[in-house]
C-alpha cells in the first residue's frame, strides 16, 4: 500500500509534520482534533478547504487576466509597428 503524506504545520509552534492524504481529506469533513507531534491541539476545518478553493480560483482568475493583458500588449505592439514607418516618411519629408 502506498501512502502519499502531505507536509502539515502546526498552528501553535509551526513544527512541520506529515499526514496521511486521506486522513486529512476525512478529519477536515469531520473537523476533528488531533495533535502535533509537541503535543498541540489542531483541526482542519471547512473553511480551510473553502480558503483553498477561495485560492485556487483567484488564481485561474488572475492567469486569464494576465492572458488577455499579454493579447492586449502583443495587439499595441503590432499597431506600433503599423504607425512606426508612417512617422519614419513624416521625418524624411
Amino acid at each position: 500500500m502506498i501512502v502519499k503524506l502531505i507536509e502539515v504545520s502546526c498552528y501553535d509552534c509551526g513544527i512541520h509534520f506529515g499526514l496521511d492524504e486521506d486522513i486529512i481529506d476525512r478529519w477536515t469533513k469531520s473537523e476533528k482534533h488531533f495533535h502535533c507531534p509537541n503535543g498541540h491541539p489542531n483541526k482542519f476545518t471547512n473553511k480551510s478547504a473553502d480558503k483553498l478553493q477561495l485560492l485556487e480560483k483567484e488564481n485561474k482568475e488572475l492567469k486569464e487576466k494576465l492572458e488577455a493583458a499579454s493579447k492586449e500588449l502583443e495587439a499595441l505592439h503590432l499597431e506600433l509597428e503599423i504607425w512606426k514607418p508612417n512617422t519614419q516618411l513624416n521625418k524624411d519629408n
